[in-house]
């Protein structure tokens, strides 16, 4: 049954992707691809994992301002739970490496997603800077601290790479708790599990408004704050 979910997943996705290209092009709608990644690519997505998703304090989240969106990593299914869950159009910051990758790679060439080289760190900087100019542009840009996916559920370190974003720029910051993901869609393997995935938003805040001395003070700091959401 697993491997028919997972099929289920990857072919979904492959269809959704194309079809959204493919009316982005014919429609000239630029923001198409997103809405369509939010109704309908993610619910399907969630439903073939068997995840049920519940979302709390989605009041904090006001649909015309643009948001850094910071959240913890479990599960593949984190992407299709964020994008179903937060009612504006989200960019993230991906790995180098996904930009070779067929279909999602292209789907986010295509809207603009940025792409971050962690082993050079000028390029970096400009990708950051190019992510801060996303959000001040009406944007909103989701991005996982801890780099890559808990093993064990537990919240990682945040990487402080990513908070530059809030340094440069006076951009909302929106914490996000995912529970659950990871045990619908383990860290390893395809053997999903029904279950409930749980998303709690926090109340936006930005870099002035916590003392800090530095970004590693800054993002251990909202590491606790994405903690204390669970």
């Amino acid at each position: 049954m697993s491997y028919i979910r997972f099929l289920g997943i990857a072919l979904w996705s492959i269809f959704a992707i194309n079809l959204s290209l493919f009316l982005k092009v014919i429609t000239g709608i630029k923001p198409l691809p997103l809405r369509m990644a939010r109704n309908f690519w993610s619910p399907v997505i969630l439903a073939c994992a068997g995840g049920k998703l519940k979302v709390k304090g989605i009041e904090n989240v006001d649909p015309t301002k643009s948001y850094l969106v910071v959240s913890n990593h479990q599960s593949f299914l984190d992407i299709a739970a964020l994008f179903r869950a937060i009612p504006v159009n989200l960019h993230f910051i991906g790995k180098e490496e996904l930009k070779k990758m067929p279909f999602i790679g292209w789907f986010m060439k295509s809207m603009g997603m940025v792409f971050v080289d962690r082993s050079d760190r000028r390029k970096s900087l400009i990708s950051l800077k190019k992510a801060a100019e996303l959000i001040q542009g009406g944007k909103s840009v989701l991005i996982f601290p801890e780099g890559t996916r808990s093993k064990t559920g537990e919240i990682r370190m945040f990487k402080k790479g990513g908070f530059f974003i809030a340094q440069q720029s006076d951009v909302n910051l929106l914490p996000v708790n995912i529970s659950g993901a990871n045990k619908v869609w383990p860290y390893k393997g395809i053997n999903f599990k029904p279950g409930v995935v749980t998303l709690t938003v926090g109340e936006p805040f930005k870099y002035s408004d916590l003392e800090v001395n530095d970004l590693a003070e800054f993002a251990d700091k909202v590491r606790k704050k994405v903690i204390d959401l669970g």
